[in-house]
């Protein structure tokens, strides 16, 4: 009796075996590739992110500004100036400003440092919640002759300026004459350190985040969060035990 009781259940676990093994097989390798922040750096790349995000990004920005720029803006001349170049921006010359503001490697560097503050928290008791986004680079690359030459080649592909076209301080619409280049280019530079004068050097995302909940609900959730996800990882770990 004894005998034919351990045939059955080395039977049924001869036939539980393939199910389990391929479950767990899954289960490894999510639970011990999603707590990693490599898997989300590898898939950045494979999506083509950083060479992609200027094109996303000028479409947004393009929708966003149409909807949200009706008037001309407020302000001194700069800022008004300002206000109309961003109202007249087309999608594809914000996707070459774009470009030359956010290159690949920069773009890589922040998000990749973001995604290591991320999972350093995740993993450390002793680390702070913080995904710091550094935008000195961003400031820097707006204000640089890369940016300048970028805007330049824009206003090669526009039409010759005419006696019959007003006047811009940074021209968008037409070509300027030689004697007009200097002042255009003077005038851009001007713009482009405006704008970067506004962006700060650095966020915290998930410092801010917590921050701003002053009930600390944010930090217990996100601390709730990570030890789930250790316990995830763990489970995952051993889990080529079972089969």
């Amino acid at each position: 009796m004894l005998r034919f009781l351990a045939r059955c259940v080395a039977l049924l676990c001869a036939v539980l075996f393939v199910p389990v093994a391929v479950a767990t097989l899954f289960f490894h390798a999510t639970g011990t590739r999603l707590p990693e922040a490599q898997t989300y750096k590898d898939t950045l790349d494979r999506a083509q992110f950083y060479t992609k995000a200027p094109s996303v990004l000028a479409e947004t920005l393009s929708r966003g500004l149409e909807a949200g720029l009706a008037n001309t803006g407020t302000g001194n001349a700069q800022e008004k100036e300002l206000h109309r170049l961003l109202r007249e921006l087309k999608p594809a010359e914000w996707e070459s400003l774009l470009g030359a503001a956010l290159p690949p490697a920069l773009l890589r560097r922040e998000f990749e440092g973001g995604l290591d503050q991320l999972f350093a928290f995740l993993h450390r008791d002793e680390a702070p919640p913080s995904m710091k986004i550094s935008f000195v680079g961003l400031r820097e690359a707006i204000r640089s002759p890369e940016m300048e030459e970028t805007y330049l080649r824009l206003l090669r592909q526009k039409p010759a300026y005419t006696a019959s076209l007003p006047v811009e301080a940074v021209p968008l619409s037409y070509n300027p004459t030689a004697e007009q280049l200097p002042a255009a280019r003077e005038n851009f530079r001007a713009i482009a350190a405006l704008v970067a004068s506004q962006i700060p050097e650095s966020v915290d995302l998930l410092a801010e985040l917590v921050n701003a909940d002053r009930s600390g609900n944010t930090l217990a959730a996100l601390n709730h969060s990570r030890h789930k996800l250790r316990d995830y990882a763990n489970i995952a770990r051993w889990s080529p035990v079972l089969p």
